[in-house]
C-alpha cells in the first residue's frame, strides 16, 4: 500500500531561517558576517552579498514520528538564498529541502520521497551573539511528499508553525526542535494524530563561515566587564546601568575668600547610561541623576547644609568617551550645590560642565580636584570655587573598564 504525506515545508524553512534571531534588540539591520572579530557587529567588508546561497545537510537522522510508525530519513539537505545584504528583518528564500533514504523499516528503504512546489519566503533578525531564531513571512509554500509502503493507505498533508536556533561558526549549525504536526486527511484516506517532526540538526556547508550579526560597524565606546578589545555581549553594562560612586574626602575652596575649603564627610554621585554603546560621535550617552553631598561644614563658619539639582545641560546628554587602555573621560554633565551655612552664608556652586577621567578597575575610580565652579556675583558668598578634594570610587558596577 501506498502512504502519501504532504509535509509543508515550513519545517524547513523553520530550520534555515534560524540562521539569525528573532529581534534586531537594538534596531540594527541584520546581515550574514564572515567574521566573528567584532561580534556581535559586522563591520561593511566582512558582510555576504546579496544572493548568497545557503546550502546545509543534515547531521544525523531526520524523522516523522507518527500513531502508526515513524518515518526515517537517512540524508537531508537544504539550500536558501538571502535577499540582500542588510535588512530589518532580512529576507531569506527557500528554494529547495530533500529527504532521501527514508522508510518505517529497518533498512529504511520503503519511503519514495517527491520534492516539488518549494517556494517559502522568510525574514531572518539576529537575537544574540550569534545565535538566532526564526520568522516566517506570509504566502510561503513548501511541500514533501513521501509515498510509504504499508499494509493500508494513508493521504495525509501535514502542517505545522515553525521555531528553530541557530549557531553561527564555521560552519554554523541550525536546530529544529520537536515540532507538532497538524495532519489532514485526503479523500478517501486516514490520517494519524499526534504527528510530530522530532528535533533536528543541519551543518550549514555554504556560506563557511557564517555568523549572524548586526549590520552596524563595532562601537566607540562600551563599559564592559572585563578587560577586552571590544567587549563580548555578555560582558557589556547595557542601556539603564547605573554607575554609582563615592567619595569621602570631599572639598570645595572659594574665591576670593581666604578660608579653608568647606568639606563634606561623603559624597555621591549616580550616573545611568542611556545606551548600550556608543558611537562617534555621540559616543556613550549618560546623564547624572544624583550628586549628593553630606555632613558639609565650614571652617569659622559650621556645619553647612548642601542641596543638590541637577538642570538640563548646555550640552544636552552626557557622554563617555574612551581615550586609552581601560579608560575613558566623561563630560557634559551639570549639577548645582544650594549651600545653607546659616543666614547670611547662602550661595550656589554652579558646575555647567562636570567633566572628569575616569579610570578603569575593579574598582574603578575617578577625580574631580581641579574642576572650577561658578560661585555668585554679589552678596555674602564666593564669586568662584575649586574643587580641591574629590577621589571617587565606583561601588557599583563592579568592575568596571571603558573599552573600545
Amino acid at each position: 500500500m501506498n502512504v502519501k504525506r504532504t509535509i509543508g515545508l515550513t519545517v524547513l524553512t523553520a530550520a534555515m531561517l534560524g540562521l539569525v534571531g528573532v529581534g534586531s534588540a537594538l534596531g540594527a539591520e541584520t546581515t550574514l558576517c564572515k567574521s566573528s572579530a567584532a561580534s556581535p557587529y559586522c563591520e561593511s567588508k566582512d558582510r555576504y552579498a546579496a544572493e548568497t546561497t545557503i546550502e546545509a545537510h543534515a547531521t544525523g537522522t531526520v524523522a516523522i514520528k507518527t500513531s502508526v510508525g515513524t518515518i526515517k530519513c537517512g540524508a537531508s539537505t537544504l539550500q536558501a538564498e538571502t535577499g540582500a545584504v542588510v535588512g530589518d528583518p532580512l529576507p531569506i528564500d527557500l528554494s529547495a529541502w530533500t529527504l532521501g533514504g527514508c522508510g518505517t523499516n529497518k533498512t529504511q528503504s520503503n519511503c519514495t520521497i517527491l520534492d516539488e512546489e518549494v517556494s517559502s519566503k522568510g525574514s531572518l533578525l539576529w537575537s544574540k551573539g550569534a545565535d538566532g531564531a526564526l520568522t516566517l513571512t506570509d504566502g510561503g509554500t513548501a511541500q514533501w511528499y513521501i509515498n510509504c509502503n504499508l499494509l493500508f493507505d494513508i493521504d495525509c498533508t501535514f502542517s505545522l508553525e515553525p521555531q528553530a536556533t541557530a549557531q553561527g561558526g564555521n560552519p554554523a549549525a541550525l536546530s529544529v526542535p520537536e515540532t507538532a504536526l497538524e495532519g489532514s486527511a485526503g479523500p478517501g484516506g486516514f490520517c494519524p494524530e499526534g504527528a510530530v517532526l522530532l528535533p533536528a540538526t543541519y551543518t550549514v556547508d555554504l556560506p563557511k563561515p557564517a555568523y549572524v550579526a548586526k549590520a552596524v560597524s563595532s562601537p566607540d565606546t562600551q563599559l564592559c566587564k572585563a578587560v577586552e578589545t571590544l567587549c563580548a555581549q555578555g560582558n557589556t553594562y547595557l542601556k539603564g546601568t547605573l554607575i554609582e560612586a563615592e567619595s569621602a574626602n570631599f572639598a570645595i575652596q572659594g574665591e576670593p575668600w581666604q578660608l579653608k575649603p568647606m568639606t563634606c564627610e561623603s559624597a555621591s554621585m549616580t550616573v545611568e547610561t542611556e545606551a548600550d554603546s556608543g558611537y562617534s560621535p555621540a559616543y556613550l550617552p549618560v546623564e547624572l541623576t544624583e550628586f549628593a553631598l553630606a555632613n558639609c561644614s565650614q571652617p569659622g563658619v559650621g556645619s553647612c547644609q548642601v542641596q543638590t539639582s541637577i538642570p538640563t545641560s548646555e550640552f544636552g546628554s552626557g557622554t563617555i568617551e574612551w581615550v586609552a587602555s581601560v579608560d575613558g573621560w566623561v563630560d557634559g554633565l551639570s549639577v548645582e550645590w544650594h549651600v545653607n551655612c546659616g543666614s547670611p552664608v547662602v550661595f550656589t556652586y554652579k558646575a555647567p560642565n562636570l567633566t572628569y577621567g575616569l579610570k578603569g578597575g575593579n574598582p574603578a575610580t575617578f577625580s574631580l580636584a581641579g574642576l572650577e565652579l561658578q560661585g555668585c556675583e554679589s552678596g555674602w558668598c564666593p564669586q568662584s570655587g575649586k574643587i580641591v578634594g574629590a577621589d571617587f570610587t565606583v561601588a557599583s558596577p563592579k568592575p568596571l573598564y571603558v573599552v573600545k
